[in-house]
């Protein structure tokens, strides 16, 4: 059997033909990896659909970004091997991939944030075959992980339902599997984050306003009435919080929802691309509120 050398982007509801900001980074990370094949996939596809009809579990059927993002980028994976690319990933490294697939060994470090099994979300992986056994058992989870989870329409919880807790709760791995995908996914000695960086691109298009701050100007000023209800309570407002301190749970805005409305970071350099990023595609909805993030990024 002849190795994958294909990325897998998975379109959904025309996203990339409505993004920009998609089709830029789609164009940018093709001229990183030249020597891949890419496949972009519809749902005219006869293959997307057979994997939406294999699709059991409490997401419906019809919520694109939960299908797109977390199962059928499993089930394609599982379907044909090679990586998965989502539509607001930025690779950083020529060649990355290429290399990967040369060596033709298995890359799947997710394991390696010691929480996580999931091959999306800014996550290295390379399967060189089909019908890797991790990766079925992953779609098993994400089909019958319905219980005490009910995902419903938040694509952010499928992270959680393919926990290495839940994996292990549910039986789908024993604990000596998870130690070895662990040992294994730290030896690749592969820092996610130096390979590609992660935008968000819906961000621009659904969020009336992306506001930056430091967590430190934001305990401050949550604090204050007219700020909580303008910026960190109001769900159409994306936050974008660099942790100059840490935050505990009950120190987090109420609406947040581990990413998609409001994103902490430590990485000064990826907040200050998403800050840039976002100002190419929609100069009018980016603020920076406070002193701290103003000096941070040094306007």
């Amino acid at each position: 059997m002849e190795k994958s050398k294909t990325i897998h982007i998975i379109n959904l509801g025309h996203y990339l033909e409505n993004t920009p900001f998609a089709q830029d980074l789609l164009k940018h990370n093709m001229e990183m990896e030249p020597n891949m094949e890419w496949k972009i996939w519809t749902e005219k596809d006869p293959e997307i659909q057979e994997g939406i009809e294999s699709y059991v579990g409490p997401v419906s059927k019809g919520y694109f970004p939960f299908l797109a993002g977390a199962y059928l980028s499993h089930y394609i994976l599982y379907r044909f091997g090679g990586v998965y690319c989502e539509m607001d990933y930025e690779f950083k490294i020529k060649n990355f991939f290429y290399d990967l697939y040369q060596k033709g060994e298995i890359v799947h470090n997710a394991p390696s944030t010691w929480y996580f099994l999931n091959c999306n979300c800014n996550q290295v992986h390379y399967f060189p075959y089909p019908n890797y056994d991790v990766l079925k058992r992953l779609l098993w989870l994400l089909n019958y992980n319905q219980e005490p989870l009910h995902l419903e329409s938040s694509i952010a919880n499928d992270a959680e339902a393919l926990s290495i807790k839940r994996a292990l709760e549910l039986k789908a791995f024993t604990q000596d599997e998870i130690d070895a995908l662990i040992m294994k996914a730290l030896s690749n000695n592969i820092n996610n984050e130096d390979v590609m960086n992660h935008f968000q691109t819906q961000v621009v298009r659904v969020s009336n306003k992306i506001l930056f701050c430091t967590a430190s100007d934001f305990l401050k000023l949550k604090n204050i009435e007219k700020f909580n209800i303008d910026f960190f309570e109001n769900k159409s407002i994306n936050l974008r919080i660099y942790k100059d301190v840490e935050l505990t749970i009950d120190q987090f805005p109420k609406r947040c929802d581990w990413g998609y409305t409001t994103n902490f970071t430590s990485n000064l350099e990826l907040l200050k691309a998403s800050y840039e990023k976002y100002s190419v595609y929609n100069k009018e909805k980016v603020l920076l509120l406070g002193k701290g993030i103003r000096r941070l990024f040094g306007v």
